[in-house]
């Protein structure tokens, strides 16, 4: 099944029988990609659900179609003002804040969304690295109470996916699995 985009395994899902097993391998999927950033599946799934951070980037790309890239870093997403419990657990796992963290997202001047102050719906970037493994890991705090606002501001839809602690989503499935991405702001 380590093969099978989250459409296909959708499909199967229909099959009474195979409902468990998929479930049962979605969950095994998540904690495959937590532990390669040397993340404890379960604790971090959990610490994601008490601060409604999502992963997102291409390590939830690689969720939803396999093989499509191998990520080299780990983006996270949390709402706005929700950042510490998550930052807690990245520093119990030796994660290390690198260099100027957190970086501050401002308006440039005449730049305007008009109901958020940021333009990409980010307030704050928390970069850290692995004390013992060559891991990056971003930590994205959204100007909103939606952890998922930063995400509809991607540069192209393909990437438009994202995981939380009890569910795999893609935003634009057909354009994905497809292999197709609008660039940001596309209008049909």
């Amino acid at each position: 099944m380590s093969y099978l985009t989250l459409r296909d395994l959708r499909a199967l899902h229909e099959v009474a029988s195979l409902g468990g097993a998929i479930r049962e391998h979605l969950r095994l999927r998540v904690t495959k990609l937590l532990m390669s950033f040397e993340l404890v599946g379960p604790d971090t799934l959990e610490v994601m659900k008490s601060s409604d951070t999502v992963v997102s980037g291409s390590a939830a790309l690689e969720l939803v179609v396999p093989g499509t890239c191998v990520p080299n870093d780990l983006n996270m997403y949390c709402p706005a003002g929700r950042s510490s419990e998550m930052i807690t657990h990245l520093l119990l796992h030796q994660y290390v804040p690198v260099g100027n963290t957190p970086s501050v997202h401002e308006p440039t001047q005449g730049q305007s969304d008009h109901h958020y102050r940021v333009h990409n719906g980010v307030r704050r970037l928390f970069r850290f690295s692995h004390l013992k493994r060559p891991l990056t890991l971003t930590l994205i705090e959204s100007v909103s109470e939606s952890s998922l606002l930063p995400i509809f501001f991607f540069h192209s839809t393909y990437v438009m996916n994202y995981c939380s602690s009890s569910e795999i989503t893609c935003l634009y499935p057909e354009m994905t699995h497809n292999a197709k991405g609008a660039p940001e702001g596309f209008k049909e």
